[in-house]
């Protein structure tokens, strides 16, 4: 008989637990049991505000099946990234994890999230991600009908982390409803036409955060909405770099350089994915007005050695560049004179005229030693071409 695995609503009772996580990976270590972890945080007194069910609850069912399988393998990688301050590591580690431990979340990514992300689009609604839920609802994937409520409550959190975990301890403590009210009373908005504005977040959500819990934020500035902690996806920024750009220029066609991108990308595979993400980004939410010129002092590939163990990766990211152009180091020189350095027709006679009075001069005082073809090479041309530069500056033989 065919055993279909079910969803539960165990995620919206823990979803995302970032601070308590924290907390429990500075008491945890290795080879220690659940029993003796809930033991330590109940000492620990990092956990006050918490009943002992609650903390029980969180450890046994949400932090030790996200981080203590594999023999704690999670929880250990965890551990050394807080040690070395890396805070957006660390909370898309907790994601990872939290996908693996809860099937609806992992689902939710792969079906609603990334296709469309994929695709350049801006962000997913609200409606979108209850959608998902109604629908594995209707389907049967859940274990129990799930209320409204419930689904709402598994669809609709804010993306800047730390007001969404003020939203789950306001649900869990019953007074999100009082909240909203306060939203709408104060800005006259929705709280789901806010909850994910940097600006209006910034300006009342710590207030707010006094006003319901003064005991745990003393004042009104003591909770942060920094968006260092706001989850922003990369086609968003390039999405509000086009607009800046298009506001400030008032045109609609718009070229990005980036200088000696082979230096900047070789030494890193993270830093070759970074560019690969903006340049199909670009593409995607450019429609071919938006362009990307990249330089590198070599080709791309082989531009630094380096790059030897990211070359598959450099090769992927060369395609994302289909016009190419390459300079061989004899063009240089014609580049400069010709396009940097172009006199007029008036001008060059004045420099001719000038090399004719003072060329040799300036010959026997420019010569360097055992340099090739350095005298045969300097003329009245040359000199009118390259000016105010040397040939010496562009060839040394």
């Amino acid at each position: 008989m065919l055993t279909i695995d079910r969803y539960n609503a165990r995620l919206g009772a823990g979803p995302g637990l970032l601070d308590e996580t924290r907390l429990l990976l500075e008491l945890w270590h290795e080879r220690m049991s659940v029993a003796e972890l809930i033991d330590a945080a109940r000492n620990s007194g990092s956990f006050a505000s918490i009943s002992a069910r609650r903390l029980r609850n969180i450890i046994s069912e949400r932090f030790s099946t996200r981080h203590l399988t594999a023999d704690g393998a999670p929880a250990t990688l965890l551990k050394h990234v807080l040690a070395e301050d890396m805070p957006i590591v660390f909370w898309h580690l907790c994601f990872v994890f939290t996908c693996r431990a809860h099937r609806i979340l992992a689902d939710f990514v792969t079906q609603v999230y990334w296709p469309p992300y994929a695709a350049g689009k801006d962000m997913i609604s609200n409606e979108e991600s209850l959608e998902f839920v109604r629908r594995i609802n209707n389907d049967g994937l859940t274990t129990i009908d799930w209320s409204e409520s419930i689904q709402r409550r598994v669809a609709s959190y804010s993306r800047n982390l730390k007001v969404a975990a003020l939203e789950r301890r306001l649900q869990k403590d019953g007074r999100f409803d009082e909240f909203k009210k306060r939203i709408q009373k104060d800005l006259d908005l929705d709280w789901s036409e806010v909850q994910n504005d940097p600006l209006a977040l910034d300006s009342v959500i710590p207030e707010l955060a006094h006003d319901f819990y003064p005991a745990l934020f003393k004042s009104p500035g003591a909770f942060s909405t920094s968006t260092s902690e706001f989850i922003t996806f990369e086609n968003e920024r390039v999405k509000e770099m086009i607009e800046i750009a298009r506001q400030h220029s008032g045109k609609q066609y718009i070229i990005f350089v980036v200088d000696e991108m082979g230096q900047y990308v070789a030494p890193s595979d993270s830093l070759i994915l970074n560019v690969d993400g903006l340049a199909k980004n670009l593409k995607a939410l450019g429609e071919g007005k938006v362009w990307m010129i990249a330089t590198a002092q070599q080709m791309l590939t082989e531009d630094d050695p380096r790059a030897a163990a990211n070359s598959k990766s450099l090769f992927k990211l060369k395609d994302r560049f289909p016009i190419q152009i390459d300079l061989e180091s004899s063009d240089i020189r014609e580049i400069c004179s010709q396009r940097l350095l172009g006199k007029s027709a008036a001008g060059t006679t004045v420099l001719k005229k000038l090399f004719e009075q003072h060329g040799q001069k300036l010959r026997n005082c420019t010569k360097l030693q055992d340099a090739k073809y350095y005298d045969s090479d300097f003329t009245d041309s040359v000199f009118a071409d390259l000016y105010p530069f040397l040939p010496a500056h562009f060839t040394v033989e």
